[in-house]
Formats: C-alpha cells, sequence, structure tokens
C-alpha cells in the first residue's frame, strides 16, 4: 500500500510541473512586417496563422486557443490566461494572411469622395438612412 501511495504522489507531483501544450507545427510567414490593428496589438502580415506581437511577445491563435513565443519562428506555449489586449482581438482568424494594402475607400463604411477613379473600376456611395448603409 505504501509502494502504490508513493506512486500516486510521484504521479501527481509530475502532472503539476510538467510543461505546457506547445505548438510544435512550423508556420509560414512571408513576411515579419508588424501590422497595427489597434494601439496595443500588430498582426503579422501574410502569416498562414492568426499571428500577432503584443505585450512583448508573439501570440498565435491556434484551435480556439493562444500560444506566445519570445521570437515569431517558435517556440510556441500555450496560454490559459492571455493579457487582455491579447483576448480583445476579435475574431482572430480574419487577420489571416492580413496585409495593409486595402485602401481605405474600399471598405464597406467608408463614403467615397471626390476624386478621379481610373476608367475600368467602379465607384461606391454609400448614403445612410435610418436603418444603416445602403448603397
Amino acid at each position: 500500500m505504501n509502494r502504490l501511495a508513493c506512486l500516486f504522489v510521484a504521479t501527481l507531483a509530475g502532472c503539476l510541473h510538467s510543461t505546457p501544450p506547445q505548438y510544435s507545427t512550423p508556420v509560414r510567414v512571408d513576411s515579419a512586417e508588424l501590422i497595427v490593428i489597434n494601439p496595443d496589438v500588430k498582426v503579422v502580415a501574410d502569416s498562414e496563422k492568426p499571428m500577432f506581437f503584443a505585450v512583448g511577445s508573439y501570440w498565435l491563435f491556434h484551435d480556439a486557443a493562444w500560444y506566445r513565443s519570445a521570437t515569431i519562428h517558435g517556440s510556441w506555449t500555450k496560454v490559459d490566461r492571455p493579457p487582455v489586449p491579447v483576448l480583445q482581438i476579435d475574431q482572430p482568424y480574419a487577420y489571416t494572411h492580413y496585409r495593409d494594402d486595402h485602401p481605405a475607400d474600399r471598405t464597406a463604411a467608408a463614403e467615397t469622395d471626390n476624386t478621379v477613379v481610373p476608367s475600368g473600376q467602379s465607384t461606391f456611395q454609400f448614403k445612410q438612412n435610418a436603418l444603416g448603409f445602403e448603397k
């Protein structure tokens, strides 16, 4: 019985001091460019997975969990309680392969100004009504 108790305690101690889960699959990043998405968070441009830089670390979102690394290339450690700026990232998967080359006049909520548009490109003008925006 004493051996069984020792084995149980050793197993429990090993579980309590085990390393956190790791994400070991390499993440392809075409550019190390960081694009500001809010004052506290930058997104890694052209990353095949949602990857951000905040609070002095890189953050990877995978399978509804956050992983942290000191470098853009790896060793990702799962973090159960990431800092608030990371938790406030809305829809992280929307930032996969993110680029900052989307002109502001092509966003849905933007209103067109009187700039000249080259032929062959359409222009959109949004008007606000009581229910929201309509074309």
